[in-house]
């Protein structure tokens, strides 16, 4: 009986990629929102805490999609296997 191995020749750094927009698109209908965007980079840089949305507006509740997912997006790339940096 043969052993057939799955080879997969995409790069790292494509895997990743097409980690983080999966990520980002399970997060439809936000993730087309300008509000998402700015939440997924606060998220990333770090640079702000809080939302800048007032109440349960629809830019609000993005903003916070965003930040959760720029959350997601860091642990699923933070194993060993998804180290890049040297």
């Amino acid at each position: 009986m043969a052993i057939i191995y799955r080879v997969d020749f995409r790069s790292a750094e494509q895997r990743l990629r097409e980690l983080r927009e999966a990520i980002i698109e399970s997060y439809a209908p936000y993730d087309k929102h300008d509000a998402f965007q700015i939440g997924l980079l606060d998220y990333e840089s770090g640079t702000r805490w809080r939302n800048p949305y007032d109440g349960n507006s629809v830019n609000a509740q993005a903003w916070d999609r965003g930040y959760e997912a720029g959350m997601h997006i860091r642990i699923a790339t933070a194993g060993p296997i998804c180290q890049l940096r040297s």
